[in-house]
């Protein structure tokens, strides 16, 4: 199924406006198996397919609640004052994902997340009210740039870290996408 859209639920991709694919410039078409253990998001221009967005055998959104991170293992790979480079390791020991966050003044700005293949797969940008952003908190964004997650915390006035957990969103239908 093609579609002219799509947005994030609970960790899946929604498809908005059904379309042909041949019909349009851009189209996305997701991808699932029947019991939606397995899903992806590839991306079409003029029928022709241009890139994968999302694959879940290679990062599942929905693992991303703290549940089910338990069992990860983050390990320093690399360190210079503007950047780390992390390396994730899951239950069984095995390196699932790369992590690349971005500092300034001593504050994460950004984080990417890659494949153990160096395939980027997510991005989160880290927001700071005391620098001018519009709330405390981290939006995780797909590769295509669309939101699939949104946490705002309180913050430490003496670190400015995040420090208690205010709101988390894991819905963000085309109406409702914040900032």
């Amino acid at each position: 199924m093609f579609y002219l859209d799509y947005y994030w639920k609970n960790g899946r991709p929604i498809g908005y406006n059904k379309t042909q694919q041949s019909k349009v410039k851009k189209a996305f078409k997701i991808v699932s198996d029947p019991y939606f253990k397995r899903i992806s998001i590839e991306k079409y221009e003029n029928g022709i397919f241009l890139t994968t967005i999302y694959d879940s055998i290679l990062l599942d959104f929905r693992k991303l609640k703290p549940e089910f991170q338990l069992a990860w293992k983050k390990t320093k790979k690399m360190e210079e004052s503007t950047y780390i480079i992390n390396t994730i390791q899951d239950l069984e020991d095995r390196t699932i994902l790369l992590e690349k966050c971005l500092f300034k003044d001593n504050l994460c700005h950004k984080c990417s997340l890659y494949s153990c293949h160096d395939v980027l797969l997510s991005t989160h940008q880290l927001y700071y009210k005391h620098l001018g952003d519009p709330f405390n908190g981290i939006i995780l964004y797909d590769t295509e740039g669309k939101i699939v997650m949104k946490k705002t915390y309180e913050i430490c006035q003496e670190t400015f870290e995040f420090s208690e957990l205010i709101e988390e969103n894991w819905v963000f239908e085309i109406s409702n996408i914040p900032l």
